[in-house]
C-alpha cells in the first residue's frame, strides 16, 4: 500500500544579519589563507637586472586576416564573417532562408549608416524607407527590395542571440586570424534604459549602467581599427543565481586562441584585473597559455607590502620574481593616469642580468599598457557609430551591440585587405559595401 505521506515545497533559507556576517567573514578568512599560500611560494624582491618577454621567433610580428583568396571581394569577406556556422546558427540550412539572411544583413548595414530622422515617431521605419529609396536610385537597377514590414519581419526571423555571439561568431572569427605576439581581453559597456536581468553597474565606465560585452581583440597592420575575434556577453544576475565566473571567461578566451593559426609558443593573453583570479591563472597554466594580467593589490597583500615602499610616487616601479613559478609581478606608479600604483603579473618573461630596467617604460607594465591602447582604439571607433535606433528589449540591445561590432570588424578586415582606403569612414563603408551586397543578393 502506497504511503499517504505528502511532500511539501522547500522554503528558501532566510539568513539573519548575524549569519550573513559570519558567512562573509568565513569567505574572507578562506581568501586570506589562500593568499598566504600564494605569497609563501618563493617571491623575492628584485633590485637589479630586468625582464625580457619570451618572444616566439616563429610568430609573425603583426596579426593578419587568414584568407584563401588573395584578391577578395566584399562578398567573400562578408561570407567569412557572417556565413558558415554563424549563418546556420541564425538562419538554418534552407537555401531560401540563407538567401533572405544575406539580404537582411545587407539592408541592416545600409540602415545602420542612415541618419536618424528628426521625427521620433516610427523613426526606424522612416529611415528604412528613405534608405530603400536611395538604394534604388543609386544602383539604377530594377531590384525588388523588401518593403519596411517585410524587413522587420526578417529581423525577427534572424536574431543574433547571446549564445550565437559567444560561440559561433567568436569561434568562426578566431579561425580567420593568423595571430602575432599578443591578444587582449577587455570589455565594452553600453547604456540601456529598459528592463533587463543582466544590467551591469560600473562607475568607471563612460556608460556606468548598461549591458557589458567582453571582447577578445587583435591588431591588424596597415589599419587603425583593431579586430574583435570574440564576444562574451556578461549575463550575470546574483539574485537569480546567474553567475559568470571570471575563470570561465579566461577559459573561453584560451579556447579561442587555440582556434587561431600560430606556430610554437602561443600569443600572450593580456587582461585587466576584473578577470584575474587564482582560478584564472590556473586555467592559463593548464593550457600552457602565457599571460600578462593586472592584479588587485588587495588580493596580494604580501606582494603589495613587499613592493609598495619602493613605489610611492609617479614614475617609480618595483619587481618581485618567483623562480619556481617563472612569474613576475611589476608594481608601477604611472604618471599619466595619477591613480596610484598598479600591479601586473605575468608568466611570459625571463629574468635577465645586466642593465637595470627602463624606469620610464618598465617591462611587463609597458606591454600591458600597450595592449589596452589597442582595445581603446576599437571602442573609440565604435563611439558615435553604434546602430542609431534604440532597442526596447534587452535581447535586441545585446544584438545591437553584437552587429555594431561585427560591422566594425567587416570595416577593419576590408581596410586591412586594402579593399578600401584608410580615409574611408565607417558610415561611408557601410553604404558602399551594403549597396554592393544588396544589389548582388537581391539579384539572385
Amino acid at each position: 500500500m502506497k504511503s499517504s505521506r505528502t511532500t511539501s515545497k522547500r522554503l528558501p533559507v532566510v539568513q539573519t544579519l548575524d549569519q550573513r556576517v559570519k558567512r562573509h567573514r568565513k569567505i574572507q578568512r578562506t581568501k586570506e589563507k589562500h593568499i598566504e599560500q600564494l605569497e609563501s611560494a618563493g617571491w623575492e624582491l628584485v633590485t637589479e637586472g630586468s625582464f625580457k618577454l619570451d618572444e616566439n621567433p616563429l610568430l609573425i610580428g603583426a596579426n593578419s586576416f587568414f584568407m584563401a583568396s588573395r584578391r577578395p571581394s566584399f562578398s567573400e569577406v562578408f561570407d567569412l564573417l557572417f556565413g558558415g556556422t554563424v549563418a546556420t546558427a541564425v538562419a538554418g540550412d534552407r537555401l531560401d532562408h540563407l538567401q533572405d539572411y544575406q539580404r537582411y544583413l545587407a539592408l541592416r548595414m545600409l540602415l545602420h549608416a542612415q541618419p536618424k530622422p528628426k521625427d521620433e515617431n516610427n523613426a526606424e521605419q522612416q529611415a528604412y524607407l528613405a534608405m530603400k529609396s536611395q538604394l534604388l536610385e543609386e544602383t539604377g537597377s530594377q531590384l525588388v527590395v523588401w518593403g519596411a514590414n517585410k524587413y522587420f519581419q526578417m529581423r525577427k526571423r534572424f536574431p543574433f542571440s547571446t549564445d550565437v555571439a559567444k560561440n559561433q561568431m567568436s569561434t568562426q572569427w578566431s579561425k580567420l586570424i593568423r595571430v602575432g605576439q599578443s591578444v587582449v581581453l577587455d570589455e565594452k559597456q553600453k547604456k540601456f534604459r529598459g528592463r533587463s536581468k543582466y544590467i551591469k553597474m560600473n562607475r568607471s565606465k563612460p556608460d556606468p549602467i548598461g549591458h557589458m560585452v567582453t571582447q577578445l581583440m587583435v591588431e591588424f597592420d596597415q589599419t587603425p581599427i583593431p579586430f574583435c575575434t570574440g564576444l562574451f556577453p556578461y549575463e550575470a544576475n546574483k539574485e537569480l543565481g546567474d553567475r559568470v565566473p571570471n575563470d570561465s571567461i579566461i577559459s573561453w578566451a584560451c579556447n579561442l586562441i587555440n582556434q587561431m593559426v600560430y606556430s610554437g609558443i602561443k600569443p600572450v593573453l593580456i587582461n585587466d584585473s576584473f578577470y584575474t583570479t587564482t582560478a584564472s591563472r590556473e586555467v592559463c597554466a593548464s593550457q600552457s597559455q602565457p599571460y600578462i594580467m593586472a592584479q588587485k593589490s588587495t588580493w596580494w597583500a604580501g606582494i603589495d607590502a613587499m613592493l609598495s615602499p619602493h613605489v610611492s610616487k609617479p614614475g617609480e616601479s618595483a619587481f618581485a620574481w618567483n623562480s619556481g613559478l617563472n612569474s613576475v609581478v611589476c608594481a608601477y606608479y604611472d604618471p599619466k593616469f595619477g591613480k596610484g600604483k598598479k600591479l601586473v603579473t605575468s608568466n611570459a618573461f625571463t629574468k635577465v642580468s645586466g642593465d637595470h630596467w627602463c624606469l620610464k617604460n618598465p617591462p611587463v607594465y609597458a606591454h600591458y599598457a600597450a595592449g589596452f591602447n589597442l582595445c581603446d582604439r576599437f571602442n573609440h571607433a565604435l563611439h558615435g557609430n553604434w546602430y542609431p535606433f534604440r532597442a526596447s528589449h534587452w535581447e535586441k540591445h545585446f544584438e545591437l551591440m553584437f552587429l555594431s561590432m561585427a560591422f566594425m570588424n567587416f570595416y577593419s578586415a576590408c581596410m586591412h585587405l586594402k579593399l578600401i582606403d584608410p580615409e574611408v569612414s565607417f558610415n561611408a563603408f557601410l553604404k558602399l559595401a551594403g549597396s554592393v551586397l544588396a544589389e548582388e543578393f537581391f539579384s539572385k
